[in-house]
């Protein structure tokens, strides 16, 4: 085979170029491989203050209403009209069921006429008994005489007294044929219907009226959390009362935050097995029994932080 001239210099450049690199290579390996630290981290530093925080006592409660009552019938009749909706929110006052008053009405006029002669009997036994006195006086009349007027003028006081008592019982029964209710609040569903005969073996009850405001909230605390607060009682010297009138605050489980605010009411002087119950006055907080609340107590102190 036939080399042409001009190759052979192109190959030997080539060559060169392959003995440079590889010679870098040799020179690269032999460097020294060190560990290289990172800077410094930056730290941040800040001086201790001292304020006052406020730590609270929390606990589980339910709501509990103030009153709950029985509407009754206390006197016998039928049921003439039902006044409300089955849990209807009402007023004081407001006339909730109906019972046939017409009967009631008449025993009260008879009454009513019965007091009227019982007073006229009782000014003429007057009259006749100051007649007998004055003649008596005058030894005109005997002493018998005087003794029947004076005993005729106490019955006739007697029997007006009376009257005036069945009078006040009628116009009592006639007042108890409108079942009306005793404070705000919601009455739950009717237990009778219109037409039905009540009260006919004692009181029958009607429905049940639940006042929805002001509500308790009643909790338990345990037996350390008691001895807890009587010590920082003490160590903040503050009395029972002034502890009453710190506000507590109450939130229902969905709430965020605590929107209501309620007064210290009652808490049990013995701590039992399951610990101290304790309930809470609160105004403004409409709700229904057995609700689940979370009340907390407020302790101002001052602790650095």
């Amino acid at each position: 085979m036939t080399i042409s001239p001009q190759t052979v210099p192109c190959r030997r450049a080539a060559a060169c170029t392959f003995v440079v690199a590889l010679t870098a290579m040799l020179g690269a390996c032999g460097q020294d491989n060190r560990y290289v630290a990172p800077p410094p981290p930056k730290v941040t530093v800040a001086l201790p203050v001292e304020q006052k925080v406020t730590r609270y006592l929390e606990a589980t409660g339910y709501v509990a209403a103030v009153n709950t009552t029985n509407l009754v019938a206390r006197v016998q009749g039928f049921l003439q009209a039902i006044n409300y909706k089955d849990g209807e929110e009402v007023k004081a006052g407001q006339t909730l069921f109906t019972i046939e008053p017409a009967p009631y009405k008449l025993k009260l006029e008879q009454a009513q006429a019965a007091e009227a002669g019982a007073q006229a009997t009782m000014k003429q036994a007057e009259a006749d008994y100051e007649r007998q006195t004055d003649l008596s006086s005058r030894q005109v009349s005997t002493k018998v005489a005087l003794d029947n007027a004076t005993a005729n003028k106490d019955t006739a006081a007697a029997k007006l007294k009376q009257a005036e008592v069945e009078t006040k019982e009628a116009a009592l029964n006639l007042g108890y044929t409108e079942v009306k209710a005793p404070f705000d609040g919601i009455v739950t569903a009717r237990k009778v219907s219109p037409g039905e005969l009540v009260g006919a073996n004692g009181p029958t009850q009607l429905a049940t009226i639940v006042q929805t405001n002001p509500v308790y909230v009643n909790f338990t605390i345990s037996e350390q959390e008691v001895l807890k607060i009587r010590a920082e009682m003490r160590r903040l010297g503050v009395s029972k009362q002034e502890v009453a009138a710190i506000p507590i605050e109450v939130g229902l489980q969905n709430d965020t935050g605590y929107l209501y605010q309620g007064t210290l009411d009652y808490v049990s002087p013995s701590v039992a097995g399951t610990g101290t119950p304790v309930t809470i006055w609160t105004q403004g907080f409409v709700w229904y029994s057995g609700v689940s609340t979370t009340p907390r107590h407020p302790w101002h102190v001052s602790r650095p932080v």
